[in-house]
């Protein structure tokens, strides 16, 4: 099995958290390190951008495991060394009782809905969490108009709006008073950013 693995080491601890997962992987696999935390362990590293795992372990919070899912192709797995953890599987303490059953493949892989975006009739990289369009100055608001399908949904004044998948519903979304989705539900959650109007309320509709 070839195994990713890229970690935030600013994150205290998550550099002794990276030695024990080395130690808990062993012998029997290719591990590639991604370049900053293969330094703090003084050893080879290289950059992840575009590169292909079987197994990609991200060791940190929601945003080293984000930046994991845009910078590298394979099956992604949590292991939360940070405060903020609600994408990762496995917390620091629970990694030598879970790893091994995952290097042995005895796990299930969540597929996890993602947003298309184009900007300008330019595509963007695709969103894990949100899609945010938000006026260009501090209290200024803009009127907004949201679409579905060619027709008019809601038009509201507000200083931006969110469009959000359920894995991002735990994040920006949640914020401003979006509702939490289930990962496994198909859904888009859109809700705005101080709207100005007052009845405005966040809204789930089918992908």
């Amino acid at each position: 099995m070839k195994i990713g693995i890229t970690a935030n080491p600013k994150i205290p601890g998550t550099v002794e958290l990276c030695r024990r997962i080395l130690k808990s992987i062993g012998k029997g696999h290719e591990v590639v390190l991604e370049k900053e935390i293969a330094e703090q362990l003084k050893t080879k590293g290289v950059q992840f951008s575009g590169a292909t795992f079987d197994l990609i372990l991200a060791v940190g919070g929601d945003g080293t495991i984000l930046r994991a899912f845009q910078l590298a192709d394979g099956d992604l797995l949590g292991i939360n060394s940070g405060s903020l953890g609600f994408l990762a599987e496995i917390m620091a303490d629970e990694v030598d009782a879970y790893l091994p059953k995952v290097l042995a493949g005895d796990y299930r892989v969540q597929p996890r809905m993602r947003l298309r975006v184009e900007v300008e009739g330019r595509r963007t990289p695709d969103c894990l969490n949100e899609a945010v369009v938000h006026t260009a100055h501090v209290s200024k608001i803009r009127a907004f108009e949201i679409d579905v399908d060619g027709q008019v949904a809601e038009r509201v004044r507000a200083d931006g709006i969110i469009v959000a998948t359920p894995t991002g519903s735990t994040s920006y979304s949640m914020s401003v008073g979006g509702p939490i989705v289930d990962p496994r539900v198909d859904a888009i959650i859109v809700s705005a950013i101080a709207p100005f109007t007052p009845y405005f309320r966040p809204i789930v509709f089918p992908p």
